[in-house]
């Protein structure tokens, strides 16, 4: 858990944040502030793939074109601000044929252990003898959730919103947020321990693998397991058999499409860094392992709570 020294460090750095979007463009601009328009111009970046080199240009330009302009005069100094965001991700290399992740103590690996393939993209056309830089030939970008949240709480609007669910006492029988539900009102009423908190709220729309037949689930040679996306159960129907799990209880999965076998997916568990706090074991785990504390014989995936993929890395 964070400490409290921790906290206030990052509390201070948000207070200094939104200070800095109080700051003009320009004296008398009120269209856009210092911050908002850099976040507009890094967006433009994203969105174009223009390189840093050609932000930093076009930065120079401005700002020799417009002195009173108050922005930085390259890229660099411009992501200083930005990073503060939270809009940062973790780039983690994995085997161009999905076996595995180059995480944790497999970091440092050039080939992949299972099928020998190099982990780096191969470039025919550079010479042997000339240095270029190496780069993955696929990447999983992982997306921490837990300063997300956190910065959620800082603002007192904010936190308003966020316990909306459980403060609002409009019951006039409309339906206008999912706690307006049948199924969210059973779960309140069921599960008294969970309700008491205005802060928890629970999360639906999971979508659930039948692992108790070989037709939806299945263990390779290799011991790497495979869920069959194509045969989903689906216990909406009926609430009170609907199959729930604890934030706590949550893990981190990594799917891998079977090239060779169409809607199965091959599952990697990923042991998660800074968002549950389950510890600093860094092994990825292959078998799904049931829970002790209940009796769920079903694994989920959630589209909506982020999905978690590998992609060729143009960059």
């Amino acid at each position: 858990m964070p400490s409290a020294t921790q906290e206030r460090n990052e509390a201070k750095e948000y207070y200094e944040l939104s200070r800095e979007g109080e700051q003009p463009l320009y004296e008398g601009c009120r269209r856009y502030s210092r911050l908002s328009f850099l976040v507009k111009l890094y967006h433009i970046k994203c969105l174009c793939g223009l390189c840093e080199k050609s932000m930093t240009m076009i930065l120079e330009l401005i700002k020799d074109a417009f002195e009173y302009a108050n922005i930085p005069s390259s890229f660099y100094e411009a992501k200083k601000s930005i990073i503060k965001l939270g809009l940062n991700y973790v780039k983690i290399s994995a085997c161009p044929n999905g076996c595995m992740l180059y995480w944790g103590k497999d970091e440092e690996r050039e080939t992949c252990k299972n099928c020998n393939t190099s982990k780096w993209k191969t470039n025919e056309d550079v010479s042997v003898n000339k240095k270029y830089k190496k780069i993955p030939a696929k990447v999983l970008r992982y997306f921490p959730l837990k300063p997300r949240l956190q910065r959620l709480f800082l603002s007192s609007k904010k936190t308003e919103d966020m316990i909306w669910h459980a403060t609002d006492t409009n019951n006039d029988g409309m339906l206008r947020h999912p706690r307006d539900s049948e199924a969210w009102k059973k779960f309140y009423l069921t599960h008294t321990w969970f309700s008491s908190d205005p802060q928890s709220l629970p999360m639906f729309k999971c979508e659930w693998a039948n692992t108790t037949s070989p037709r939806g689930i299945k263990i390779d040679k290799l011991g790497f397991t495979s869920i069959n996306f194509a045969r989903l159960l689906h216990n909406g129907e009926r609430e009170d058999n609907e199959p729930y799990i604890q934030a706590s209880e949550a893990q981190m999965v990594f799917y891998v499409d079977d090239e060779s076998e169409q809607g199965w997916s091959i599952h990697v568990h990923l042991k998660p860094r800074d968002l549950y706090d389950m510890g600093g074991n860094d092994e990825i785990i292959t078998p799904i392992e049931p829970y002790p504390s209940q009796n769920l014989e079903q694994i989920f995936s959630n589209d909506d709570l982020g999905t978690l993929s590998a992609n060729d890395d143009n960059n």
